[in-house]
């Protein structure tokens, strides 16, 4: 709960309770000027709180320079027991390279998994993971890996 969204939230909250007060018991004012002054409040409130200062917006962890660049493969992995997760195939690529992203394929109309999918990594180490997992024994069944764009019969 120490979100910066979070304590945002909580500084606003105080403050508009703050104002409710001062502004109902010491302040009459006409509607239109205290809809004003409310406008005009909440807009500072805004520059204050959520300014951005260039350099130091935040980027997600999970995000990197390296993310940018086009060192990446997509592999297709075939033979996939139904019942695994995508932390599952991510935990079992990473031994052998940096996993980028991993895509099961599901079925649209019932939700189910097809049973393959694709993994982003690193292409410096997507033949390793491809020599040592391609037909593999994954939870008792045999995987297919290879280059995404590669056709079967290749």
């Amino acid at each position: 709960m120490d979100s910066p969204k979070f304590v945002s939230a909580l500084v606003l909250l105080v403050v508009a309770a703050i104002a409710y007060f001062i502004s109902d018991n010491f302040l009459t004012l006409a509607p239109s000027v205290a809809i004003a002054v409310g406008t005009l409040l909440g807009g500072l409130t805004v520059l204050v709180f959520f300014t951005v200062v260039p350099g130091t917006a935040a980027i997600p962890e999970h995000i990197t320079e390296e993310d940018n660049n086009d060192d990446k493969v997509t592999l297709y992995v075939g033979n996939l027991p139904y019942r695994v997760n995508e932390g599952n195939v991510e935990q079992l690529f990473s031994r052998f390279s940096r996993v980028y992203s991993v895509r099961l394929m599901r079925d649209r109309k019932t939700g189910k998994r097809k049973g393959y999918g694709f993994v982003e990594v690193d292409s410096m180490s997507a033949e390793k993971a491809i020599g040592q997992l391609n037909d593999s024994t994954f939870e008792d069944r045999t995987l297919k890996v290879r280059l995404a764009n590669q056709k079967a019969a290749e």
